[in-house]
């Protein structure tokens, strides 16, 4: 008999194998593995089951990994009758429940013949063993709800690699969320939906979505977490047909790409809602993951404006700054008043009005979910009123999830602002959806509670009922003489005040047309050696008689 082994020198994979390769032959007789009785031991103590176990699941893990193991080939190995075997069976059922190894099925029926149902070995164990971990290999049934999800998304993935049936999930899904009855998400999940399967396929979407990968391709996740075709195919019909139970209770949502056949499937806000509401141990950045520009992120910018503006601003300002914005709403909420704040900043472009948004953020340390509405025209229809929808149900849920409101910026939302039309001749296609999305966004802006920062660099033709949903509207336009002295000084420090006085009276242009202006001319000069007022004044020239050509306008 062989002396014990330090701890520390130990390694079960080289065990295992020597228990699987001494057992071929043994009859599964202890008695003529006596050479190896030291490691039989070691592994029995490591994984906590009788020694017979121990080879049984050495075998069944080293022949697992070249082929299909099943009660024939194990009784190869071992040189006996199948039916001595079958008086074995209880020892791998205790392997089985365990969680020791697995018991698949070609058929998808664990209670059919003995030859149907093959072994494998869970790849937790094998880490595990090969680790020397015991926390991977015991199985744990209670968890905090991450946990839980990625326990569920882990067996999703043993069954795409058909190292599990897709009842073996079922039910292995089933018994985890028995084990776990005071996690919210999983009660919400349980009580809206009867049928296991969905359950199963909703934790798998949550988990997916607190890794930041929202949508999956339809098709792709039926093959996955289906072993039977027709299954598949059922479940895909359902789903694009609209009748599957997960699209009806609004737990799923389905879109179509644009290369038209390709279905696209995620968790549905309504889930996603209560998946973060319920449970205080959710990482709150993913769920506000690439939804928020963060404050500490953006450059301090020097602006300048002209008085008027000036002062509007400042006083902007200092009602975004915490105290101040808190104490506004509850005054306006003990008049019965709408306690969000909207503002609209238009004019022409290149005046500003973006920079502001990010520099009045930066000032009062709150982050921004900045949206381009243009993305939401959808040519499929009802598309354009969901994309509109999920914008402000997104607003609302980080709200939830915020300590500080943040704010909302609609940037260039231009052509949902105009003088609303009926839909004649023309492209009524398109006129229809923005007028879709104009009666979405009318009836948002009635009940907006948060912050809402809009620009548009439309100066005429606003629709008078976006005019009245706008609490504060502020006019952009060129900069006086003054601003335009006091940005070409920022920009162009080392100029003499005369030449910085000469342009800003000989040039009515906008902030960002300086700032484009100045960037050309010293890349200019760069590469030729040319006199930099001389040049600034040209290209001045330039920029002024391109302006005249193509103005901006709607």
């Amino acid at each position: 008999m062989k002396s014990k082994q330090d701890p520390q020198q130990i390694n079960l994979i080289n065990i295992v194998e020597t228990i699987s390769r001494s057992s071929a032959k043994s009859q599964l007789n202890l008695e003529k593995l006596a050479e190896s009785r030291n490691e039989i031991n070691i592994l029995s103590g490591f994984l906590e089951v009788s020694p017979i176990q121990a080879v049984l699941f050495s075998t069944i893990l080293e022949t697992s990994l070249v082929k299909r193991t099943n009660m024939e080939s194990l009784a190869r190995h071992f040189k006996i009758s199948p039916l001595s075997l079958v008086g074995r069976m209880e020892e791998i059922e205790v392997l089985s429940t365990r969680g020791l190894i697995r018991k698949n099925s070609r058929s998808g029926n664990e209670s059919g013949s003995f030859n149907s149902v093959y072994y494998k070995i869970p790849d937790r164990v094998i880490e595990g063993i090969q680790k020397m971990d015991k926390s991977k290999i015991l199985q744990k049934s209670v968890f905090d709800l991450p946990k839980f999800l990625e326990r569920i998304y882990q067996l999703a993935g043993e069954c795409e690699r058909s190292i599990i049936t897709t009842r073996q999930l079922i039910q292995d899904t089933e018994a985890l969320i028995k084990s776990n009855p005071k996690l919210e998400y999983i009660n919400f999940v349980k009580d809206q939906l009867v049928n296991p399967m969905d359950r199963c396929i909703v934790f798998v979407l949550s988990y997916l979505h607190l890794l930041g990968r929202s949508e999956v391709d339809l098709s792709e996740f039926a093959e996955d977490i289906f072993d039977d075709i027709s299954d598949q195919f059922a479940f895909h019909q359902e789903m694009v047909q609209g009748k599957h139970s997960l699209l009806k209770k609004e737990i799923i949502e389905l879109k179509r790409t644009e290369f038209g056949d390709v279905q696209i499937m995620k968790i549905s806000e309504k889930a996603i809602s209560t998946l973060f509401q319920k449970q205080n141990d959710l990482p709150m950045q993913d769920l506000n993951s690439g939804l928020l520009i963060e404050p500490a992120s953006l450059k301090l910018r020097r602006l300048y404006f002209n008085s008027d503006l000036e002062t509007d601003i400042n006083n902007l300002g200092r009602t975004l700054s915490q105290k101040k914005f808190n104490t506004i709403r509850r005054q306006l909420e003990k008049r019965n008043f709408n306690s969000g704040l909207t503002v609209l900043l238009y004019g022409e472009s290149g005046t500003g009005k973006t920079e502001l948004v990010y520099q009045l953020a930066r000032k009062t340390n709150r982050e921004i979910m900045m949206v381009d509405l243009s993305q939401a025209r959808s040519k499929w229809f009802g598309e354009s009123e969901k994309q509109v929808k999920k914008i402000f149900d997104d607003y609302r849920r980080v709200i939830r999830n915020t300590k500080k409101c943040p704010i909302l910026f609609i940037n260039e939302v231009d052509g949902l602002l105009s003088t609303r039309q009926s839909v004649g001749s023309g492209d009524t296609s398109s006129q229809y959806a923005i007028n879709i999305m104009q009666n979405i966004l009318l009836q948002e802006l009635e009940s907006f509670e948060g912050i809402l920062l809009a620009t548009t660099n439309l100066t005429e033709n606003l629709d008078k009922a976006f005019d009245r949903r706008f609490l504060f509207k502020l006019r952009f336009t060129h900069p006086d003489p003054e601003s335009r002295f006091k940005i070409w000084k920022s920009k162009l420090p080392e100029l003499p005040v005369r030449q910085l006085r000469e342009l800003s009276k000989n040039f009515e242009l906008t902030g960002g047309q300086i700032d484009n202006i100045v960037k050309q001319t010293l890349l200019i000069q760069m590469v030729e050696d040319l006199d930099l007022f001389e040049t600034l004044q040209k290209n001045c020239r330039l920029e002024s008689s391109y302006r005249k050509i193509n103005t901006v306008g709607f």
